[in-house]
C-alpha cells in the first residue's frame, strides 16, 4: 500500500538490456487515479527499443472500470507498436474480476506472483534514481526512474 496520504503510487522503472520496462502501481485504480496509471504507461511506451511492457499490479487493492479501460487502451497501444504487454499480479480478486469482465485476462502473466525476473535491472549502475517526480493531483504520485 502506498503511504496513507496517497491513493495511488506509480513508478516507471528503467529499461533493462532485453528491452523490458516495468510500470509498478500500488494502491487503488479508480476514475480519479486511472489517468496517473495511463500517463505512466504512455511514458513507458515511448521508450526506444522497448520489447516488453510489464505492468506490475501486485500492489493494487481496487481496480475500477476506469482502470480496466486504461489497461485496454495500453494493450491496444502496445500491440500497435509491436510491444508485448504483460500484467503481473498476485491473483487478487480486486484485479481479476474487472479483467475477466473486460476480456483482458489474456494479458495476465502466467505466474501468480511477480518473479524476480519481472524487475529489469538498470543498464547503468546507479541509474535507478528518480529523474522525474510528478504530483499529478493530490493523493497521487508518479515517479520515473532512469529516463531514456
Amino acid at each position: 500500500m502506498p503511504s496513507p496520504d496517497l491513493l495511488l503510487e506509480v513508478v516507471v522503472l528503467p529499461m533493462d538490456d532485453s528491452g523490458r520496462v516495468v510500470v509498478k502501481a500500488v494502491g487503488e485504480v479508480d476514475a480519479y487515479s486511472a489517468p496517473l496509471l495511463r500517463a505512466a504507461i504512455m511514458i513507458a511506451l515511448r521508450r526506444r527499443g522497448l520489447q516488453t511492457l510489464i505492468v506490475n499490479l501486485c500492489g493494487i487493492n481496487f481496480m475500477g472500470a476506469a482502470g480496466a479501460t486504461c489497461l485496454a487502451m495500453a494493450d491496444r497501444r502496445s500491440r500497435a507498436r509491436g510491444v508485448r504487454m504483460v500484467v503481473s499480479h498476485r491473483g487478487q480478486r480486486a484485479l481479476m474480476r474487472p479483467l475477466q469482465l473486460t476480456g483482458l485476462l489474456r494479458l495476465l502473466a502466467p505466474e501468480s506472483r511477480a518473479e524476480p525476473g519481472m524487475w529489469p535491472r538498470p543498464k547503468v549502475p546507479g541509474q535507478a534514481r528518480p529523474m522525474t517526480a510528478v504530483a499529478a493531483a493530490p493523493r497521487l504520485r508518479l515517479t520515473q526512474l532512469g529516463a531514456r
